[in-house]
């Protein structure tokens, strides 16, 4: 397992083509292999690269603010607006982590109970239980866009998601839709090429820019 996956943490960090991806050939010919046999050093870890991933990906949405209207909310320099980037997708992953509990807990003792009565329940309640972890996901898709773009508190910027997902629903399912489409269309495209293949590299590139 390549630990670096968690340099974009799911599913705010920013993906790439190899990321969580372990293979001995690469186009420069070179694959270093760090392993970790303490599960103390593994969350550690995971808590820094989650971090560090997050930190990455608010740079990455300070281009995009900056891209969009011209120049970051606020007159802010780019690292400053970075950092208010930074805590709030914190904030956000705590959200979503705390969302997960809170729904995972009472699903995992519905299937407990459902698996003394029939595997079909069991099935049923973990279905029940993924669709409301989505529904709940979907609604707080755009609190990042109201941190980066409009220079919103972390609290403005989930009632800001919620309203519009409230009243832009369909429009605003139907643009993730395409998201998604695009963004599995063209990364079945960037795999093509084998890992020791200098197309591959060229793959990582056009897909950093896409």
């Amino acid at each position: 397992f390549n630990l670096f996956v968690w340099l974009s943490p799911f599913p705010l960090g920013v993906p790439g083509l190899m990321a969580g991806t372990v293979s001995d050939t690469h186009p420069w010919r070179l694959a270093l292999r760090w392993e970790i046999n303490s599960a103390l050093s593994y969350l550690g870890l995971f808590v820094l690269l989650s971090v560090l991933g997050l930190g990455l990906n608010a740079l990455y949405w300070t281009q995009i603010a900056r891209a969009t209207v011209g120049q970051l909310p606020g007159g802010r320099s780019s690292l400053a607006h970075a950092r208010h980037i930074w805590a709030g997708l914190l904030e956000l992953m705590l959200l979503l982590i705390f969302v997960s509990i809170l729904i995972g807990a009472p699903v995992s003792m519905a299937m407990m109970v459902a698996a003394f009565i029939s595997p079909w329940l069991v099935q049923l309640a973990a279905l029940m239980g993924l669709s409301i972890t989505l529904w709940v996901f979907l609604y707080l898709v755009f609190v990042v866009h109201g941190i980066a773009l409009r220079d919103s508190s972390f609290l403005e910027a989930v009632r800001l998601s919620l309203t519009l997902m409230r009243f832009q629903f369909f429009p605003a399912v139907g643009l993730l839709l395409a998201g998604v489409l695009i963004y599995f269309g063209l990364g079945a495209v960037w795999s093509l090429p084998d890992d020791d293949s200098w197309l591959k590299a060229a793959a990582i590139a056009a897909n950093a820019f896409i």
